[in-house]
């Protein structure tokens, strides 16, 4: 049965597994070094396995692409503005990657240009900055912006499967290196429903220039870039957030993965708080075999999805199936 325990309660097991008197809250540096026993615990139990107890679905919404944008950069500048009436915040940050093409630009049309901060609009435009200074000045009035990128929650550990509309879309496994001109080249080419959705490497959002940088966290491709407000179903593992106060709480684990846990947790402490190194090594070892016979009865798996590498396969793949998204053809 799955349940809810606080990091408070998790310590206490500990210290009674070490032969001590509960607390009531967390203080002494002894129960302090026990929480981080227990956090790395975690990631070793959690992380290091697929469990059917971290499978979750949820929905999540797409930003359609915006047309008719005007945008200015003057030469040598690696900021400048973009303006459309009834521009606002939620388009231009967020948890996304804002893309801006300044489609009738003699040097840069065919360049989406990605958008690293962004002001909140004020009188329909905003100031953004993008990676890098323009060699000539750019001024138009029928820009785009588009999003194809999204900045993945940390509770989302990896993706299982992806569906629009109950059908399913194609779903790879990209290398943390990869950039996204690499997976789509001609990025901009085609608007539309999704087809494939491709989740791997950290990326920042596109963040508030008043704010400082976020933390980077996984992201998520979608091609083609949508030209609606369309909804994804979306499978997905969960990632448990690190246990830092008395409060916190480790939610929706079977009790026997909590005795893996708490064991490994012991262990730990046995070793290298404790200096007990003997009695810490023999708790670790049978704690690991129990917790391999706890996997498998609950038909967890260890192996997730093939690494694939860029569009044209120089960056390497490690499987190849022969198949056509968006122009391009994909390994899995």
């Amino acid at each position: 049965m799955a349940f809810s325990l606080t990091a408070l309660q998790l310590v206490n097991r500990v210290r009674r597994r070490m032969r001590h008197d509960d607390v009531t809250a967390l203080a002494e540096l002894r129960d302090l070094a026990s929480l981080d026993a227990i956090n790395r615990a975690m990631r070793e139990v959690l992380l290091a396995k697929v469990w059917e107890f971290d499978k979750r679905h949820t929905q999540m919404a797409l930003k359609a692409r915006i047309t008719g944008v005007a945008g200015t950069f003057t030469s040598g500048a690696s900021s400048g503005s973009i303006s459309k009436s009834g521009l606002s915040a939620s388009d231009v940050y967020g948890d996304f990657i804002t893309r801006f093409l300044p489609s009738s630009s003699s040097q840069y049309g065919d360049t989406a240009l990605r958008v690293l901060t962004a002001s909140t609009p004020s009188a329909d435009a905003s100031t953004v900055t993008i990676p890098f200074a323009v060699s000539e000045a750019i001024s138009v009035t029928a820009g785009e912006i588009f999003y194809s990128e999204y900045i993945l929650a940390d509770t989302i550990r990896s993706i299982l499967t992806v569906s629009h509309q109950d059908e399913s879309l194609t779903l790879e496994q990209v290398g943390s290196q990869i950039e996204f001109a690499e997976l789509f080249p001609k990025q901009h080419i085609e608007y539309g429903e999704p087809k494939s959705v491709s989740v791997g490497g950290l990326d920042l959002k596109t963040y508030n220039a008043g704010s400082s940088a976020p933390i980077p966290s996984l992201r998520m491709i979608v091609w083609p870039p949508p030209d609606d407000e369309y909804v994804l179903d979306v499978d997905y593992l969960y990632r448990h957030p690190e246990l830092t106060t008395a409060t916190s709480t480790l939610d929706g684990v079977t009790d026997e993965a909590v005795d893996s846990i708490v064991d490994l947790a012991t262990a730990d402490m046995q070793q290298n708080y404790d200096q007990n190194t003997d009695e810490g090594r023999a708790l670790r070892r049978d704690s690991m075999e129990r917790l391999d016979n706890v996997h498998k009865a609950h038909g967890g798996q260890v192996a997730e999805r093939a690494v694939i590498g860029n569009w044209d396969g120089s960056a390497g793949r490690s499987r190849w199936r022969h198949g056509l998204i968006g122009g391009r053809t994909i390994g899995s």
